[in-house]
């Protein structure tokens, strides 16, 4: 399959990678940009194994392979952006993680075509702005009016803090739900503040049908509305034998795959929200749009511990 050209107005997204993370900026690296055969495995060395990051079994790999036969038979690549919004502030290990692990995606999904943007900002803060992360929301707009949206299948969003991933992440969550909104399931990076296997973004990730329940409450965790801080995660259905591998939710974030269908046919935009984060609007519009919304519990990632790396964990409390 031929490689459409980087566009001039794209240029901006064409940097060295490690510039754009360590002094703010952007970057872009493709599947004929991977290093040489050597430097992948050194990288690999470096990274924790797929298949124990992923917890996948065998019916998520037999999902993975229909992707494989699916995409030989017609011999066209699914085409995925893969965008990762970030900050020049971070610490320097975690981003060479997420530059390790970024490099791995090329060649561990042989049935797409990968192409990864890094926005490292800045974005200016504005009055308007309702709490300390408003400005997020114009931030992933911006990658997506920048990446020339129109030229993919599918984008997924990876936050540049999230440590480790299976290399063959876009292929997994695709697999499992093509025509909709799929997120892995996120954990925080051991040792969990409250106790192992613990669940991090339980502010983006809601429960089906409570994304509205107790809307004013904008505290990290809301009892009845967020996902559940430990395993199940979701209230398991005991009618369900085996249970569902992809779980229906009102609310995903953190990293999920979209069809790219969901901002050219339907206009959606990110916007921020004062208790559900900015990641509310795009799956509302998928809700909107019929698309569903799901979390596959049979693929683990892990986002940083951000206090074990002198950070603080996101606010999201209105100014």
């Amino acid at each position: 399959m031929a490689r459409r050209k980087i566009s001039a107005q794209r240029a901006i997204l064409v940097f060295v990678l490690c510039a754009a993370l360590v002094s703010g900026g952007s970057a872009f690296f493709s599947r004929k940009s991977e290093p040489a055969e050597e430097k992948n495995k050194k990288d690999e060395k470096q990274t924790v194994d797929a298949t124990k990051s992923s917890g996948k079994g065998t019916a998520a790999a037999s999902a993975a392979d229909a992707v494989v036969d699916a995409a030989n038979a017609t011999e066209k690549l699914i085409r995925v952006a893969v965008l990762v919004p970030s900050n020049p502030t971070m610490h320097h290990d975690l981003k060479q993680m997420i530059m390790t692990n970024l490099r791995r995606l090329p060649d561990a999904n042989p049935t797409m075509e990968i192409r990864t943007f890094l926005d490292a900002g800045p974005i200016p803060t504005l009055p308007s702005d309702g709490r300390p992360l408003s400005k997020t929301a114009r931030l992933r707009n911006r990658m997506i009016d920048a990446v020339g949206i129109e030229d993919y299948d599918y984008v997924l969003w990876i936050d540049s803090d999230v440590i480790e991933f299976p290399a063959d992440l876009p292929t997994l969550l695709i697999s499992e739900n093509p025509t909709g909104v799929t997120a892995p399931l996120v954990l925080i990076e051991e040792p969990g503040p409250l106790g192992p296997n613990q669940f991090y973004d339980t502010t983006a990730f809601t429960l089906k049908g409570r994304a509205y329940h107790r809307p004013k409450d904008n505290t990290p965790y809301v009892e009845g509305r967020s996902v559940q801080l430990f395993y199940p995660y979701v209230p398991i259905q005991p009618y369900l034998d085996p249970p569902e591998q992809c779980v229906m939710l009102d609310g995903v974030g953190t990293v999920y795959v979209i069809p790219v269908a969901l901002f050219t046919k339907h206009g959606a935009r990110y916007r921020d929200h004062p208790s559900l984060t900015e990641h509310w609007s795009i799956v509302e519009a998928a809700h909107q749009a019929g698309m569903p919304v799901c979390m596959h519990t049979g693929v683990i990632v892990r986002h940083a511990n951000l206090p074990k790396w002198g950070d603080s964990w996101h606010a999201n409390a209105r100014k």
